[in-house]
C-alpha cells in the first residue's frame, strides 16, 4: 500500500500548500531548514524559530519571503556606516516631475537622490555624474542606476561590462531589482560568460523573495535544464544566501545595538 503524505505545519511561501518535506539542515548563528514543496516542487527557508506559525496572507507575503530568503528581515543594510532600505521615506523610487532637485551634498544618499530626480525627468546626462558618485562610495540604489546607464548607454557609452560589474555590486549588497538583472545577465552572455547555473541562483534568489518576474524567468530557465544543473544551482544558491547573510548579520547587529535617539 503506498505510504499517505501527511500534511505538514509548515506551508509553501509559493503556492501555499503544505505538502512540505524537509529537504536539508544547514548550521547558520540561527538554525535554518530547507525544505521542499512536493506540489509546486520550490525549495525554501523557513527559520527555526518561525516553524508551526500561520501562514500569513495579503500585503506581508512579501515580507515573509525576504526573511525566508535571507535568513532574517534584511530590508536594512548598512553601507558606510549609513542606513539605507528601498522603502524607506528618504529613498524615493520615484520623484515627482515639478518637485525641485534635491540639494547637492557630498554624502552618497544625497547624491542618489539627486541622480534620481533627473533620471525620473529624463535628464541622464544630468543624473550619470550623481549616481556615478554615490556608486563610488558604496550606494546600492546608486549602483543599480548605474548599472542601468552602462546597460543602455544612457548619458554614458555603453559598457556591458561595467554594467555587470554594477549589478552584481548592487545584488551582493541585497537590491532585489539588481538580484534579478544580474540573473538575465549570466543567462544572456551579458557582460559576463553565459553560465544557467548562475542565471538560476540569482533568479532564484530574487524569486524567493517574492518578485513575480524573476520567478517566471528561473522557472522558464530551469525547463531547459538538467537534474544536476538545478541541483548544484539550488547548492549555489544557499551559499550566496550564506553570504548575504553573513555581509547583514554585523550590520543588523551594529543597528540593534545602537542607542535609541
Amino acid at each position: 500500500m503506498a505510504e499517505t503524505e501527511q500534511p505538514s505545519p509548515i506551508r509553501c511561501p509559493i503556492c501555499g500548500s503544505r505538502r512540505v518535506r524537509l529537504s536539508a539542515r544547514q548550521s547558520h548563528r540561527r538554525p535554518v531548514d530547507i525544505y521542499r514543496c512536493t506540489k509546486c516542487n520550490r525549495h525554501f527557508e523557513e527559520a527555526a524559530a518561525n516553524r508551526g506559525k500561520p501562514f500569513a496572507l495579503g500585503g506581508i507575503v512579501i515580507g515573509v519571503l525576504a526573511a525566508i530568503a535571507i535568513g532574517g528581515i534584511l530590508a536594512v543594510t548598512m553601507n558606510g556606516g549609513e542606513s539605507e532600505s528601498i522603502a524607506s521615506a528618504d529613498l524615493p523610487s520615484v520623484m515627482e516631475p515639478n518637485s525641485p532637485a534635491p540639494e547637492a551634498s557630498t554624502d552618497k544618499v544625497s547624491q542618489y537622490q539627486r541622480g534620481l530626480h533627473f533620471w525620473t525627468l529624463g535628464d541622464y546626462r544630468e543624473a550619470f555624474p550623481w549616481f556615478k558618485s554615490s556608486a563610488d562610495m558604496g550606494h546600492r540604489e546608486a549602483r543599480y542606476y548605474l548599472g542601468l546607464a552602462y546597460l543602455y548607454g544612457r548619458a554614458t557609452i555603453q559598457n556591458y561590462r561595467l554594467a555587470f560589474e554594477q549589478m552584481e555590486a548592487s545584488a551582493r549588497q541585497n537590491h532585489l531589482d539588481a538580484q534579478h538583472r544580474l540573473g538575465l545577465m549570466y543567462r544572456d552572455d551579458i557582460g559576463v560568460a553565459k553560465n544557467r547555473e548562475q542565471a538560476y541562483v540569482w533568479l532564484n534568489i530574487a524569486a524567493s523573495r517574492g518578485h513575480e518576474v524573476a520567478t517566471q524567468d528561473r522557472d522558464k530557465l530551469a525547463a531547459g535544464m538538467s537534474t544536476d544543473e538545478i541541483a548544484r544551482a539550488q547548492d549555489g544558491t544557499m551559499k550566496e544566501l550564506a553570504n548575504l547573510r553573513a555581509v547583514a548579520a554585523p550590520k543588523i547587529a551594529e543597528i540593534s545595538a545602537a542607542p535609541a535617539q
